[in-house]
């Protein structure tokens, strides 16, 4: 029978790879204005919450590491396969949601596949980090 002692302790939470992240959001009056705002941290060489974060404290935006050669294929490859993996997800979706689509298992093995290369991909680009 548990104990009123018990409810006060927790068990320990796991630790993620990344520190703990707060997220502060905000819209912008316009798209011209997202627009200066994205142009304005793609000229400081920083993300764009990173530009944001450093302007509201009144500090210098950390610039993003150059990525070259064999690394910058690597990401650029991973975002293409990201694209590709959202559109055989939408494909298998539709499968799932009992559309007869041509070839369904053909779709769902695609989608696999693109989960193993991302996965070889990132195992690589975490191994070769500067």
């Amino acid at each position: 029978m548990p104990t009123a002692s018990d409810n006060n302790s927790e068990a320990p939470k796991p630790k993620s790879r990344r520190s703990a992240r707060h997220a502060i959001e905000f819209r912008c009056r316009s798209a011209d204005e997202k627009q200066k705002i994205v142009l304005l941290a793609e000229a400081a060489n920083a993300d764009v919450s990173e530009y944001c974060r450093a302007k509201a404290l009144n500090q210098k935006p950390q610039s993003l590491p150059s990525a070259t050669g064999e690394r910058k294929l690597l990401i650029e490859a991973l975002g293409q396969l990201g694209k590709i993996g959202s559109n055989v997800n939408q494909l298998a979706r539709a499968v799932n949601m009992g559309r007869n689509l041509p070839e369904a298992a053909a779709i769902i093995e695609a989608m696999q596949e693109v989960e193993r290369c991302g996965a070889a991909i990132r195992e690589e680009l975490f191994k070769s980090k500067p």
